[in-house]
């Protein structure tokens, strides 16, 4: 019989996982051995636990009303994959970061999605069925959602292929790398950007895909840039200079987007290290080991993680080890060094 929670012990504490809900809790570890407290938790998780989105049971085809005046096609490891959209500003919440994957628009898809509007919520469909329905204030999870489906086609896999999913960046040297997290306006893709711009990968910005084998693999989204780091960056990355500028879908912030060095579908890159980053310019730089209970504090609401139990089993079993750092930083030149010593001492 399948075990309705998984608890993982380590220090004082204990993570708890919630198969009916796919919900984490950090508690302590005599908590986690009491089967009242337990189911105390799990009932006040589900009082607090919103779905981020609706899955429409309908079978009905209603896009067959609709008109789609908007078609991106993107070419994603050798597949072509077409998202239509009912208006320009629905193209615009989803399109930017993969705009340079955009092929001509005489191509044939071999994958298709539909996104449009209906009873004040965005719907996104396939040809055959509506399949999930958002409202207005979670367009990061219909962004995320887009991001899946186009990482499943693209490596021909399904949901319950990945381990997890980080809300963070993953720049590499060779076949290892670090995974950068942090709270939004911490600097993790402006890192990630200068640690590109010196020779290193940025392999996933955004949306860093984790897959069975305990390894990151490539996904092609560009890299977004805030408009208060846009001066430093245009000095290494010129292109960013003539980069069209977008209004952030999730923040009432300016954004630019620069396109992955390299595309590296057939490689997978071990995360040697975690990092919570923060830029601060009154810090040159300082790196510490991270408090196990800080990190999965941090890294484990920002994380979509697989609702197969055996998948959830191996992933706790991985974060709970994984080495994990805080650096507070504001010199790019101590970045690069402490980041390349973090690997080449490994």
């Amino acid at each position: 019989m399948t075990p309705d929670h998984i608890v993982k012990y380590y220090n004082e504490h204990a993570i708890v996982w919630f198969k009916e809900l796919n919900q984490f809790v950090i508690v302590n570890k005599q908590d986690a051995k009491n089967q009242e407290q337990i189911d105390g938790l799990k009932a006040k998780v589900s009082n607090v636990n919103t779905a981020c989105y609706e899955v429409s049971n309908s079978s009905e085809l209603l896009i067959k009303h609709k008109s789609f005046n908007y078609r991106n096609i993107y070419k994603v490891n050798g597949k072509l994959i077409a998202l239509y959209y009912e208006s320009e500003d629905l193209q615009t919440l989803i399109n930017p970061k993969f705009d340079h994957l955009n092929v001509e628009s005489s191509s044939i898809e071999q994958v298709s999605y539909y996104v449009y509007w209906q009873d004040k919520k965005i719907v996104l469909a396939d040809r055959n069925k509506l399949l999930f329905q958002y409202y207005r204030d979670q367009l990061h999870e219909l962004s995320g959602k887009i991001s899946m489906l186009i990482l499943n086609a693209a490596y021909n896999r399904h949901e319950k292929d990945w381990l997890a999913v980080f809300h963070a960046s993953f720049v590499s040297i060779g076949n290892k790398g670090v995974l950068i997290i942090g709270d939004s306006g911490s600097g993790k893709s402006t890192a990630a950007a200068v640690l590109m711009a010196n020779g290193m990968n940025v392999i996933a910005d955004d949306f860093v895909p984790f897959n069975l084998n305990q390894r990151v693999n490539f996904f092609p989204a560009a890299t977004s840039i805030k408009e208060s780091a846009d001066q430093e960056l245009t000095v290494l990355f010129p292109e960013l200079s003539s980069s069209i500028i977008y209004k952030s879908s999730s923040k009432e912030i300016n954004v630019k987007y620069l396109k992955p060095s390299e595309e590296v579908y057939n490689s997978e890159f071990e995360i040697s290290a975690v990092i919570s980053i923060m830029y601060d310019p009154a810090i040159d730089f300082e790196l510490n080991e991270l408090n196990r209970n800080d990190f999965l504090s941090q890294i484990i609401p920002d994380t979509w993680s697989s609702p197969v139990t055996q998948n959830v089993n191996t992933f706790l079993d991985w974060i709970i080890q994984v080495p994990a750092y805080r650096l507070n930083y504001s010199n790019n030149d101590k970045l690069l060094k402490g980041i390349t010593n973090l690997l080449d001492n490994e």
